[in-house]
């Protein structure tokens, strides 16, 4: 009885997993069969039963598409664009010589200014005295330089010849008295002492004597050329001290050396002013240049005296080539000065910022395309489509290049294409690769502009 159950048990099971495995084949069958029928094209289904109305239609004419042919090019010009400043041929921090308190500040900042006016002036009152009291003992000396050329007057030669004389007599007495003193003093009569008095009484007479001589001898003779060359050379060494005042006090005003604008203004009146301290900054303004750092290899390639044309906020402005600084500086490069013509209707100032275009030749080899026929692909590669001649007529083939220069509405690549190739000019995105095609071909722009 166990044994009859177990056996209906087994068979009722075998049953069902059947069952369930012809279900199972069943859906996957539906599967297959609905994307089968989701993959086919659009009215794929239906083309059995309209076979005899496509028999009847006519072909399809292959797409027309603009085409130009590359050639290969050995080098091309690139312009690049380099940047500069504006600055003044003429700029200075200006102040005084000679220290001192400023007095006077006459300008502001933007003023303009002409050569030689007057910018600030400093306190001169020790100055003035000083060139007084030189200028009283320049008059001193010349005076007595003058006395000393035209020599004694005759009243001061009298005189000293009446003092000459009467020293003489003097003398004459003194000689006398003496005499009788030393008769007297050899009986006795007098001392010692006076005998002395007596004695040196006549040496003091002598030297008297000998003294109105003299001075009456040079008064005779005239003043010595010794001492009017002292004179001279004193009444020379008071004019140059006066000639340093009056240099002194010219220094002290402050001019401008050219004529420029007022650009900064450091010190106030009442500042005391050291030497050399800068007062005010004075900058050109009617003659600027223009100072751009290049290569080494750009600059060499620029003449002196060769015209450019710069570009200042949007301007454009003739310059010619001035200077090119003999040194490099810590950008390693060469700076190149321009002198700017100036334009009355297009002002500009210092310190603007310029640019100026310079192109080169550069050796590579590669095609001009338009920027227009060029497809993306992937890590950064690019592609061309090229009309290629099949049996069946023009059809759609793909080249990989590479960019390598972009110019404006053009790009020079390299790449799978070569010389005679006519690619796809426009419209890339409307054909794809084994694509039918009638070609028209175009002037290739991009290639003219490269000659």
């Amino acid at each position: 009885m166990a044994e009859a159950n177990m056996t209906r048990n087994f068979s009722h099971f075998l049953t069902k997993r059947q069952i369930m495995v012809v279900a199972a084949v069943i859906l996957i069958l539906l599967v297959a069969i609905a994307f089968q029928l989701n993959s086919l094209p659009s009215g794929a289904v239906s083309a059995e039963s309209g076979a005899n109305e496509n028999a009847t239609e006519p072909p399809v004419r292959p797409l027309a598409v603009n085409v130009v042919g590359v050639r290969q090019v050995d080098s091309f010009q690139q312009t690049r664009e380099f940047t500069g400043t504006i600055r003044a041929r003429k700029r200075s921090d200006l102040g005084f010589e000679l220290g001192g308190r400023i007095e006077e500040v006459n300008v502001d900042e933007g003023q303009s200014v002409q050569q030689g006016q007057t910018l600030a002036t400093l306190d001169t009152q020790t100055l003035q005295a000083n060139r007084e009291a030189v200028a009283a003992s320049l008059e001193q000396a010349k005076a007595q330089l003058a006395e000393l050329k035209s020599g004694p007057r005759d009243q001061t030669k009298e005189s000293a010849a009446a003092l000459a004389a009467a020293a003489d007599s003097q003398l004459q007495s003194a000689i006398r008295n003496f005499e009788r003193r030393k008769t007297l003093y050899e009986s006795g009569a007098i001392s010692r002492e006076e005998y002395d008095q007596a004695f040196y009484g006549v040496k003091t007479a002598e030297n008297n004597f000998e003294s109105a001589k003299q001075q009456y001898d040079e008064l005779k003779i005239g003043t010595r050329k010794e001492k009017i060359v002292a004179q001279n050379s004193l009444v020379r060494q008071l004019e140059a001290s006066l000639k340093e005042v009056n240099v002194s006090l010219q220094k002290a005003n402050l001019v401008a050396p050219f004529d420029g604008v007022i650009t900064r203004r450091y010190l106030d009146p009442g500042s005391i002013a050291g030497s050399g301290m800068p007062i005010v900054k004075l900058v050109e303004q009617s003659h600027l240049e223009a100072w751009i750092g290049l290569p080494i290899h750009v600059a060499s390639k620029i003449a002196i005296g060769e015209k450019r044309t710069l570009k200042i906020e949007g301007q454009e402005y003739e310059s010619i080539v001035q200077a090119k600084i003999g040194e490099i500086d810590q950008t390693q490069t060469q700076t190149v000065v321009f002198d700017i013509v100036q334009r009355a209707e297009a002002p500009i100032v210092s310190g603007q910022v310029c640019t100026v275009e310079i192109g080169s030749t550069v050796e590579c080899r590669g095609y001009w395309v338009p920027l227009r026929s060029l497809n993306q692909g992937v890590r950064g590669l690019w592609s061309v489509m090229v009309v290629e001649d099949s049996d069946e007529g023009y059809v759609v083939a793909k080249s990989d290049v590479v960019i390598v220069i972009t110019q404006g509405d053009r790009c020079l690549v390299r790449g799978t294409i070569v010389e005679g190739d006519k690619i796809i000019a426009d419209g890339v995105h409307r054909v794809a690769v084994g694509q039918p095609v009638t070609p028209l071909e175009i002037q290739n722009e991009s290639q003219e502009a490269s000659k």
